[in-house]
C-alpha cells in the first residue's frame, strides 16, 4: 500500500464517521424543523381561527352598534318632532294666555281707575267738608278766645290801675312815716338844745 492510499484510508476513517454524524444530525434537524413547521402551522391555524372569531364578533358588534345608532337617530328624530310639536302647542297656549291676561289687566286697570276716581272724589268732598267744619270751629274758638282775651285785658287793666293807686297810697304813707321820724328826731334835738340852754342860763 502506498503512502497516498494510507493517507486516504486514514482520512476516510477519520472523516466518514464525522460526516455520518453530520448527516444524522442534519436528518434530526430536518425532523425537528418538520415538527416545528407542523406546530407552527397548528398555531397559525388556531390563530387564524381566533382572528376569524374575533373578526366575526367585531362584525357582530359593529352591526349591533350600527343598529343602535340607527335606533338612536330614529329616537332623536321622533323626539325632535315631539319637541317641535310641544313647542308649537305651548307657544300657542302662551300667546292665548298672554292675550287673555292683557285683556284682564286692561279691564282691571280700567275698573281700578274708575274706583280710584270715585274714592278720590269722595275723599275730596270729605276733606272739603272737614276743612269747612274745622275752619268754622277754629273761627268760633278764635272768637271765644278773643272775647276772653279782651275780658282778661280789661280785668288786668282795672287791676293794674288799682295796683297803681295802692302803690301811690303806700308811697304816701311811707313818705309821711319818714317825715314823722325826721320831725321826731328834730324835736328831740331841739329839746336837747333847750335843756342845754336852760342849764347854761341857770348857771
Amino acid at each position: 500500500m502506498s503512502v497516498e492510499e494510507a493517507v486516504l484510508t486514514a482520512l476516510k476513517e477519520l472523516v466518514l464517521p464525522e460526516l455520518q454524524a453530520l448527516k444524522q444530525g442534519q436528518q434530526e434537524l430536518k425532523t425537528a424543523l418538520a415538527l416545528t413547521d407542523e406546530r407552527l402551522e397548528g398555531i397559525s391555524k388556531r390563530l387564524d381561527d381566533r382572528l376569524n372569531d374575533i373578526n366575526k364578533r367585531l362584525d357582530d358588534r359593529n352591526a349591533h352598534l350600527i343598529d343602535q345608532s340607527r335606533r338612536i337617530d330614529q329616537i332623536r328624530n321622533e323626539l325632535s318632532e315631539r319637541i317641535d310639536a310641544v313647542r308649537a302647542e305651548l307657544s300657542e297656549r302662551i300667546d292665548a294666555v298672554r292675550s287673555e291676561l292683557l285683556e284682564r289687566t286692561d279691564a282691571v286697570r280700567t275698573e281700578l281707575l274708575e274706583r280710584i276716581n270715585v274714592v278720590r272724589s269722595e275723599l275730596l268732598e270729605r276733606i272739603d267738608s272737614v276743612r269747612t267744619e274745622l275752619l268754622e270751629r277754629v273761627n268760633a274758638v278764635q272768637s271765644g278766645l278773643t272775647e276772653r282775651l279782651d275780658t282778661v285785658r280789661g280785668e288786668l287793666t282795672v287791676r293794674q290801675d288799682e295796683t297803681v293807686r295802692a302803690l301811690g297810697r303806700l308811697y304816701e304813707v311811707i313818705v309821711r312815716k319818714e317825715e314823722h321820724q325826721s320831725l321826731a328826731s328834730r324835736v328831740a334835738r331841739l329839746e336837747k338844745e333847750v335843756a342845754a340852754l336852760k342849764k347854761h342860763v341857770a348857771a
